[in-house]
């Protein structure tokens, strides 16, 4: 058994699945991709695995943190707990800000939203043909649904409060995974993708369109991530931590997170109406994209959280 480390690294300071697992998650996704833009993916591979990375590396940076850091998780437990009628995956997030408040969705997370935000976009960029931005776009969405995958991303108890033992999530999402070969990883990874890749497709198209259905599969990711929280942090007991169980348990959520970006990414090609002419090449090198605001939520100039908790352990 590894040792649990027993204090955490602030939020700017750690990435949720690890900068090998979100990489892993985006190439993955590539690869699970049924569109006609798959190759066109598939060639940019390596651009997708590097930016992937860039919302924590490059992002979490002085003028854009304090804006940044809420779009990384989703407080399942606190906005289940909200007086909202109806189906949540309907509300738009100037809606849910006027009823909840903007300092409530602020300290509960934002990424639902970002991920939807940033699907449009990248629908925009595929319709204009404007590859190079298409593939930045879709790299840093990767990202925001790479988090929602991991349990400790869709709850207030995001780090072992309940437990005790803080410096659970590092632990789970980098520290285990890092242990796991590259080739091991990719294989459980791809296997537990393609399964649910199935699943997800099994379901058929949404009525209301691709966008609203890019959206509400997100929100079942997170749904599903939260529902597993308690078999993760039950493997964390004192006297016999089960480190197997909990990296099996990584290599399903990380598949199961890839599984869903490739449909998200799948959906803005079928919303984009560009069905050929994609570059059968890869573009070579992209240059990472600067920081993008979510709209609705202004950016502060000052980092330091307002309220709430600072310094959100392993909130990559």
């Amino acid at each position: 058994m590894m040792t649990l480390a027993t204090t955490a690294p602030a939020a700017r300071d750690a990435f949720a699945w690890g900068a090998k697992g979100h990489s892993t998650v985006n190439a993955t996704a590539a690869d699970l991709m049924t569109s006609p833009a798959a190759n066109f993916f598939r060639a940019n591979k390596a651009a997708l695995e590097r930016l992937a990375n860039v919302p924590d590396v490059k992002w979490k940076r002085s003028g854009t943190l304090d804006a940044e850091r809420p779009m990384h998780f989703f407080q399942w437990d606190r906005y289940g707990a909200a007086d909202l009628a109806g189906r949540f995956d309907e509300y738009l997030l100037p809606q849910i800000i006027r009823r909840l408040g903007r300092d409530y969705v602020k300290e509960n997370g934002t990424a639902i939203w970002r991920i939807t935000s940033l699907q449009a976009k990248l629908t925009a960029a595929l319709r204009d043909r404007n590859w190079e931005r298409a593939v930045q776009l879709a790299g840093v969405l990767g990202h925001y649904v790479g988090d929602l995958a991991q349990p400790m991303h869709l709850t207030s108890d995001y780090d072992g409060q309940s437990i005790g033992r803080r410096g659970v999530h590092r632990y789970f999402e980098t520290t285990l995974v890092d242990e796991v070969s590259q080739q091991t990883l990719d294989r459980a990874v791809l296997e537990s993708g393609a399964s649910h890749r199935n699943e997800l497709d099994s379901a058929g198209p949404d009525p209301r369109g691709p966008a609203q259905q890019a959206h509400s599969v997100a929100l079942e990711q997170g749904k599903a991530a939260y529902v597993e929280l308690p078999d993760v942090l039950g493997h964390f007991d004192t006297n016999s931590q089960n480190d197997r169980a909990l990296t099996d348990m990584a290599k399903q959520r990380m598949g199961q997170g890839a599984a869903t970006l490739a449909v998200i990414w799948d959906l803005a090609v079928e919303q984009s109406g560009i069905n050929s002419g994609f570059p059968r090449a890869g573009l070579g090198q992209i240059e990472d994209p600067e920081w993008i605001p979510l709209e609705d939520m202004p950016v502060v100039s000052n980092d330091r959280p307002s309220g709430g908790r600072p310094n959100r352990p392993g909130r990559g």
